[in-house]
């Protein structure tokens, strides 16, 4: 069974969302926006669309586990909806649970240290 989550990456008024099927608690998801990273351009360049493929080329591993959606609301039964943008020098991560309500919001540095202290209370 997957843990389900919708990514949206946003930038200058524009959202690409990427579904991914499996493993994405906020720990493993974290680690895919890193991965992300290293396929997408360097900061302070950051272009959603871009950075949906680079998300995509990072951390597809077999059929049916990342694909392109039009919209986070096309996915009612995902665990968490995560959202990337950027504020002129880093990636903000927004996570929000099942009920789409927001359990953190910050820097990706900080999300990764926020979800490993999330991973252990649960």
């Amino acid at each position: 069974m997957g843990t389900r989550a919708v990514y949206t990456f946003k930038s200058h008024g524009e959202a690409f969302a990427v579904y991914k099927h499996w493993d994405n608690d906020p720990l493993c998801a974290s680690q895919f926006i890193s991965q992300a990273c290293l396929k997408a351009w360097d900061l302070p360049r950051f272009e959603a669309d871009e950075f949906a493929a680079a998300f995509v080329a990072a951390n597809k591993e077999k059929q049916g586990d990342v694909r392109l959606i039009k919209s986070a609301r096309q996915c009612g039964d995902a665990a968490y909806f995560y959202e990337v943008e950027h504020d002129g020098t880093s990636l903000v991560v927004t996570c929000r649970d099942w009920e789409r309500k927001r359990i953190f919001k910050g820097r990706l540095g900080e999300f990764a240290t926020w979800a490993a202290a999330y991973a252990e209370a649960y």
